[in-house]
């Protein structure tokens, strides 16, 4: 009995996992990309990892791809873990990272000179300190143009991703 109800739900496990057949000549989907957050921590429902995190994080009004908590900036803290979230905005993804500054100190040639004024910390991302207390940062997954990631940095920092005022 056991064997034949096994047997039976291998049939319909293999069956749902069948690929459609195509018409000679139609081309089959594109593959499925690996998103660059999951190279950057573990993936977790936003939801989850929010609720993991000391700080309260900025979650962008978009269409949001996956989330996960990522290292934290200070090695020695591991309860300072960040989150990163990836996102589809107007035809490009994104990835927005977050930490708490948690005594980790940003060099100020990085961090520019004031506090939510995006700076270059790489050819494509985009670092920024906020008011409380946070580092940011936004980088491209794939091609995106530089000014389109200023550009994009600029609405988040106009829709509150600079913090609270103190």
């Amino acid at each position: 009995m056991k064997t034949r109800l096994f047997f039976t739900v291998a049939l319909l496990a293999a069956g749902g996992c069948a690929h459609e057949a195509h018409p000679q000549g139609s081309p089959s989907p594109a593959p499925v990309a690996t998103l660059l957050i999951e190279s950057k921590g573990v993936t977790m429902p936003l939801k989850l990892a929010v609720r993991t995190l000391t700080f309260k994080p900025f979650i962008p009004p978009v269409q949001i791809l996956q989330s996960a908590i990522i290292p934290p900036l200070n090695v020695d803290q591991q309860k300072n873990h960040g989150l990163a979230i990836e996102y589809a905005q107007n035809g490009s993804v994104l990835l927005l990272s977050q930490w708490p500054r948690a005594g980790f100190a940003v060099p100020p040639p990085v961090l520019g000179t004031r506090v939510c004024e995006p700076v270059s910390y790489k050819s494509d991302g985009l670092l920024w300190a906020t008011r409380n207390g946070l580092v940011m940062t936004l980088q491209p997954d794939g091609r995106v143009p530089a000014a389109r990631i200023v550009r994009e940095s600029r609405r988040l920092l106009r829709l509150g991703a600079c913090g609270e005022s103190r």
